[in-house]
């Protein structure tokens, strides 16, 4: 619920001028009225939030499933509604919430979600071993907290010394401790101590993201605290036979025969597992592979000729910044505009970055006033990156065709 009003603009859709357009998921949902859809869902998955949270004690099993099922299908018709939804913590909820409603034990519960923990710390730390997170956000968390002592106790500990080769060379060490927590977490000797790992590892990204600091956004933080919190109580639980949380399953619940929808449930969450490999080749989402902090992702640049900028709306046009080069081609930043309006980052896809600038031209009556310049997922070894440009409204909805996600 913390992290729902942390991106609260993001769910609660408003026809405001210089709102960051929803964009559906498959074209399948493209005639329904997403405001009206979106606003009944959030409504509906906020209440039996706060439902569950306040009242998960004294509910019976059966509804508290119930709930938590309600849960997953409203998130569910959020995504489809607009894929910029897919936040990596939306996400990783909704098969929090799969599990919740249909595993028929407690123990079974347990082992599934440390199945999907195991998968984001590994994925998210082979995105890491990457040219572009070593040269640039790996490099500025590690240079961050070599010159903290200095900034904090004023005491310069690398003063006189490479910082920025030190740097560099020791950004190594952030994958490689995320992936030694992911490969010991399921064995159950190594769990305790991959469990102190990644609650190592949460403290240190709240002390670096939050506004304190390199000042990311509100949803970043808490769900590392959320993300802390769930390391801590499985430490905590360690050695018990059963999982209990007022917003899960009951130790005393009887438990369930197998469903055919655990069956299901199972399903999405092994796909989900895999489904990451086909990340680099373009098959899959970029945060739905855990590229989480990792800058290889592909994405767009959208730029605005001068002589259709008054086309848009004001409210708009902050985001449009000044001219560096006096070509006449203003650039439009999509991060600050998915930062001020929807509270979130922007949705790290070219595909989605693209469909911005389609909705653009579309809806403001924008031909050849626009064009894209399309970047490519980073090759692994040498930051490579392939670039497409994409002149006028045309080649733009041509370009967008093409994706496999507006074949539905």
């Amino acid at each position: 619920m913390a992290l729902l009003i942390a991106t609260w603009p993001l769910w609660w859709v408003t026809s405001q001028p210089g709102s960051l357009p929803s964009l559906p998921l498959l074209d399948i949902v493209r005639k329904v009225d997403g405001q009206v859809a979106s606003r009944i869902a959030t409504f509906v998955m906020s209440g039996t939030l706060m439902a569950i949270g306040i009242l998960g004690n004294y509910i019976k099993n059966a509804w508290r499933r119930k709930a938590w099922a309600c849960v997953a299908i409203c998130l569910t018709l959020l995504f489809a509604l607009d894929q910029h939804r897919l936040q990596p913590w939306a996400y990783q909820s909704f098969f929090y919430a799969i599990i919740f409603a249909f595993a028929p034990t407690c123990q079974i519960a347990r082992h599934w979600i440390l199945v999907l923990m195991t998968s984001v710390y590994l994925y998210s730390s082979l995105g890491k071993f990457d040219y572009q997170f070593v040269h640039t956000v790996g490099h500025d968390f590690v240079l961050h907290m070599l010159k903290l002592p200095k900034d904090v106790l004023g005491v310069g500990w690398f003063d006189g010394l490479a910082v920025d080769e030190i740097a560099t060379r020791l950004c190594f060490a952030l994958p490689v401790t995320e992936f030694l927590a992911a490969v010991m977490l399921l064995p159950k000797r190594t769990q305790r101590f991959a469990l102190v790992i990644v609650i190592f590892m949460h403290a240190t990204l709240i002390g670096l993201l939050g506004p304190w600091s390199l000042g990311h956004s509100w949803g970043v933080v808490v769900w590392n605290v959320a993300l802390l919190i769930q390391a801590l109580i499985f430490l905590m639980t360690l050695h018990r036979n059963e999982m209990q949380d007022h917003v899960g399953i009951q130790p005393n619940d009887v438990p369930r025969p197998r469903s055919r929808l655990w069956s299901i449930a199972r399903i999405l969450i092994i796909v989900a597992c895999v489904a990451p490999l086909a990340e680099r080749a373009g098959y899959w989402d970029h945060w739905l592979s855990w590229s989480l902090y990792s800058p290889h992702t592909s994405g767009a640049d959208i730029e605005i000729h001068q002589s259709v900028v008054d086309k848009l709306p004001e409210q708009t046009q902050r985001f449009v910044e000044d001219d560096q080069d006096g070509d006449g081609w203003h650039f439009v930043s999509l991060q600050r505009w998915s930062i001020e309006t929807c509270w979130a980052p922007i949705y790290p896809q070219a595909r989605y970055q693209i469909a911005v600038a389609d909705d653009l031209a579309r809806r403001y009556q924008i031909d050849r006033g626009i064009r894209v310049i399309e970047r490519s997922a980073s090759d692994r070894w040498t930051g490579q990156r392939e670039q497409r440009w994409l002149v006028g409204n045309n080649e733009i909805a041509k370009r967008l065709r093409e994706s496999w996600f507006y074949s539905f």
